[in-house]
């Protein structure tokens, strides 16, 4: 079960960093949409053999209310499916992280002519 939510996190980590780096970057809606497709599918194919690949917890209750699925294993990849956002999250906001005390929080790939 641990390798499941693992890869969970890992899914939902991806399709979200991908996401606010091209929204980041002013992507247009076709670009955005784009990125979130790319995320997806990639990580269905690298990841969906260990965990299904469901990567949203709509899909998590979905599976559990028709019974394809139990409850508790439901509420924990659910959990993991809120890990992974979390870790992109504080991967793509670096000034407010507590490695930006460390004088980590310059994004090299930032640019000042936006």
């Amino acid at each position: 079960m641990t390798k499941k939510l693992i890869a969970e996190a890992i899914g939902t980590f991806a399709l979200l960093f991908a996401g606010m780096l091209s929204i980041a970057n002013d992507a247009s809606l076709l670009g955005v949409a784009f990125a979130h497709g790319l995320a997806i599918a990639v990580m269905a194919m690298a990841l969906g053999t260990v965990s299904g690949g469901q990567f949203n917890p709509a899909v998590s209750i979905g599976l559990s209310l028709t019974g394809h699925q139990k409850w508790s294993d439901s509420l924990a990849f659910i959990a993991a499916q809120f890990v992974g956002p979390f870790w992109a999250l504080l991967l793509r906001r670096p000034g407010r992280t507590p490695w930006a005390r460390l004088g980590m929080a310059r994004r090299p790939w930032a640019t000042a002519s936006r």
